[in-house]
C-alpha cells in the first residue's frame, strides 16, 4: 500500500518568486556580474539575503536561464566575434595607460555589462590590440624611463575617486599634491561619480588655499571629463 509523506501537499518552496521579481532579479545579476554562478552556492546566498530568497537548485538554474544569464562557455557559442571584440576595446579605451591585465579587464567586462567572455578570448583580443601593454606589464620587461613628476610643491594636484568603501556606503574623492604626496583634500561624498560634486570639491580647496595648480590630474573618468566652469588664472600656492 502506498504512503503519502506529504499529505499536506507543502514543501519549503511554498513561494518561488519569479524571474519578474525584481529582489530577485537584482540578486542574480549581482552575483553574475561577480562570476558567482554555481546554483548551490546561489542558493545559500540567496537564503541570506535581507529579504531571504528561499529556492531549489533547479529553479535556480530555471531563473538565470529565464534572464539570460549565461557562463563564458555559452557566451562563446551565441556571440558574434565582432561584439566580443568590441567589449574588451571599450575597456582597453578606459585603460589609457594600460596598466590593466587580462584578468582584470576580464573582471570589468562582467560588471559593467553582465557578459561572462572566455579568459582566454580577452587575452588573445588585448595581445592583437595592445601587445605594448603586455610589455609595460611585464616584470621582467624593459625599464620605463622615469621623469621629474613635478616642479615643485603646489604645482601640481591629483584627483581620483576611492572606491574600496563604496559597497558599505564610503564614496570618497581626494585631491593630493603630486611633488609631496600630501593629501590637501579627503572628501565623504554620497556619491563619487557626478560632475557637478567633483566640480565643487575641487572648487572648495581652491577656495580654502587660495589659488589653484598650474596643473591639474585627474583620470578620464565620466565626472571629470567635462568642465563648464569658468576661466581661471593660475594662483601661487607656493608656501600654502
Amino acid at each position: 500500500m502506498a504512503h503519502n509523506h506529504n499529505p499536506s501537499g507543502k514543501n519549503q518552496y511554498d513561494f518561488v518568486s519569479k524571474a519578474s521579481d525584481a529582489h530577485l532579479t537584482e540578486a542574480l545579476q549581482r552575483y553574475h556580474k561577480e562570476f558567482i554562478t554555481n546554483p548551490v552556492v546561489i542558493k545559500e546566498l540567496l537564503a541570506a539575503e535581507p529579504e531571504p530568497i528561499h529556492m531549489s537548485v533547479q529553479t535556480i538554474r530555471h531563473r538565470r536561464k529565464e534572464l539570460g544569464l549565461v557562463g563564458s562557455r555559452t557566451t562563446a557559442k551565441k556571440m558574434h566575434s565582432t561584439h566580443e571584440t568590441q567589449l574588451v576595446l571599450d575597456q582597453m579605451d578606459k585603460d589609457p595607460n594600460m596598466r590593466r591585465g587580462v584578468r582584470l579587464t576580464h573582471a570589468k567586462i562582467a560588471m559593467e555589462t553582465g557578459v561572462h567572455l572566455r579568459q582566454e578570448h580577452v587575452s588573445e583580443i588585448m595581445q592583437q590590440f595592445e601587445l605594448e601593454g603586455f610589455e609595460k606589464r611585464e616584470p621582467c620587461g624593459k625599464k620605463i624611463r622615469r621623469h621629474p613628476i613635478s616642479v615643485g610643491p603646489g604645482a601640481e594636484w591629483s584627483g581620483d575617486g576611492h572606491e574600496k568603501l563604496k559597497k558599505i556606503g564610503f564614496s570618497i574623492y581626494g585631491i593630493h599634491d603630486v611633488a609631496t604626496g600630501k593629501w590637501l583634500k579627503l572628501k565623504l561624498l554620497p556619491d563619487n561619480r557626478l560632475k557637478e560634486t567633483i566640480a565643487y570639491v575641487y572648487l572648495e580647496l581652491v577656495e580654502e588655499l587660495g589659488g589653484i595648480p598650474v596643473q591639474s590630474t585627474m583620470d578620464h573618468g565620466s565626472e571629470t571629463t567635462v568642465r563648464n566652469v569658468p576661466d581661471m588664472y593660475p594662483g601661487d600656492l607656493q608656501g600654502t
